[in-house]
């Protein structure tokens, strides 16, 4: 596994922030568009600090990855008037500092200033005072999303009790795994695609129910159509362009002597009652159990009162064929 440190200097925070959440949703989705996977492949977390710096974690679990080390380092992002509204709706949802007004243009031309500054690798770094950098504190405006209602939502990715009670050693961890993949890259996808703010996810074991729950907010209850076609084409798109063969792959050179690069496995004894170790993995991942639990498995999504569902055993009837034997 490989790790990038990256940090960048501002003199605005929330000018900072807003660049740091359009960079992370971009660059989740240039790696996609190179067939990696977050979970799998990579996963990224970002910071941006009063004192006028936003840092960048990227961590890179495979091998694949880790050989576009040098390009994520000169990613850039698309800054166009989308790419703010969709930040913009993100950082209105984490409740930041209020704000006032100020045009498009202004913060475009802000970004870009940013942009054209290169990120620093910490492994190289040296020292600087951030308190030395001038700070400006003109507000930015957030009053496209400030009157909107905020909503609270729900995805469930639940396994049916019949899946769930049928061979639970390999049943429960595939679930486990299969879950946290869809999480992770969808959280991403519907950021950008629907303004999409996860808050938590929650793994949920009882004697009716298995799910991943992750509470998120929108600001419009009719984005709920949007999210069930956005989650279909990628369950479908994904198993096409040889997602499972990538999971079989993962799970079957799992090793815990690097834990980056293996499941959580004291979070599935936790969570599950299993108890799995490498040979454990060996011995389950293969094409015909991944096929079962994905077609166990559902996505539910609830906005108020509004619900509706994708059961996966009609999204991949075309791309489970895709599973190498």
């Amino acid at each position: 596994m490989k790790t990038l440190y990256l940090i960048k200097f501002i003199d605005h925070v929330q000018l900072g922030h807003l660049y740091e959440h359009i960079f992370l949703m971009q660059l989740g989705t240039w790696l996609r568009q190179k067939g990696l996977y977050a979970y799998l492949d990579f996963s990224t977390e970002g910071s941006t600090y009063y004192s006028g710096a936003v840092y960048v974690t990227v961590r890179l679990y495979s091998p694949e990855a880790a050989r576009i080390e040098d390009q994520i380092r000169t990613f850039i992002p698309k800054l166009d008037k989308p790419a703010i509204e969709n930040g913009l709706l993100q950082i209105s949802a984490e409740k930041v500092s209020k704000v006032s007004e100020q045009d498009d243009d202004v913060i475009l031309s802000k970004l870009s200033e940013y942009q054209s500054q290169p990120w620093h690798d910490m492994d190289s770094f040296p020292v600087r005072d951030t308190s030395q950098i001038p700070k400006n504190i003109v507000g930015l405006r957030l009053s496209k999303v400030s009157d909107r209602k905020v909503l609270y939502a729900h995805q469930q990715i639940i396994l049916d009790s019949t899946t769930a009670a049928d061979v639970r050693e390999s049943t429960l961890p595939l679930f486990y795994v299969l879950s946290k993949v869809l999480y992770a890259n969808l959280i991403e996808i519907l950021a950008i695609q629907c303004g999409y703010y996860s808050l938590k996810d929650s793994y949920n074991y009882t004697s009716k129910k298995i799910s991943e729950t992750n509470t998120y907010i929108v600001y419009d209850k009719h984005t709920l159509e949007t999210e069930v076609d956005v989650t279909r084409q990628f369950i479908q798109t994904s198993i096409l362009n040889g997602l499972t063969n990538k999971i079989i792959h993962f799970l079957q050179n799992v090793t815990l002597k690097t834990p980056a690069n293996s499941p959580d496995d004291g979070g599935i004894l936790d969570r599950t009652g299993i108890a799995i170790g490498s040979k454990g993995w060996q011995q389950i991942a293969t094409s015909e159990n991944i096929k079962r639990v994905l077609e166990g498995m559902t996505i539910e999504y609830k906005i108020g009162k509004y619900t509706d569902s994708i059961h996966l055993k009609d999204v991949i009837k075309l791309g489970i064929t895709s599973i190498e034997h």
